[in-house]
């Protein structure tokens, strides 16, 4: 269930992809916070984020940011939907997203209006889906860590 927590998006260090995922998500008027970062920035910001994230889309070229995760001290961070998103369809790179623990794998289109289509879609999609994280609503019970 998408909750009051902000949409962290993972941009690599394509410019390209900067702009359009700042144009799609400026036109969509989302109630959520939505934060572009780059890869290696990813851990720092959840550690330091108050609340959980909603939901993590990533470009399937930080497959290492997801197995970091999942490898990261504390179940809270492996119950965020993580999402991968491609520029092309080449059969590899989609078979190899689902090995990684991906909630969804999607073509990112090459103009905002599309982009924002399908961002919106996804948005819905997960503001219907209950996953462990949501814990009836409930996230101030789950952490970060082990500890």
């Amino acid at each position: 269930m998408l909750h009051d927590g902000p949409i962290v998006i993972i941009i690599d260090d394509d410019g390209n992809d900067l702009n359009l995922f700042t144009d799609a998500i400026e036109s969509l008027n989302h109630p959520n916070d939505i934060i572009l970062i780059e890869p290696a920035d990813i851990l720092d910001l959840l550690k330091g984020l108050p609340v959980v994230p909603s939901i993590i889309l990533s470009p399937l070229t930080a497959f290492a940011v997801r197995n970091e995760l999942l490898h990261s001290p504390g179940e809270l961070i492996k119950y965020i939907p993580y999402i991968f998103y491609c520029s092309s369809s080449d059969e590899k790179e989609f078979k190899g997203a689902y090995p990684n623990q991906t909630d969804g794998f999607f073509l990112r289109p090459e103009n905002a209006e599309e982009l924002t289509i399908v961002l919106s879609t996804i948005f819905n999609y997960w503001s219907h889906s209950i996953t462990p994280a949501d814990r009836n609503g409930q996230l101030s019970s789950m952490s970060w860590s082990n500890n």
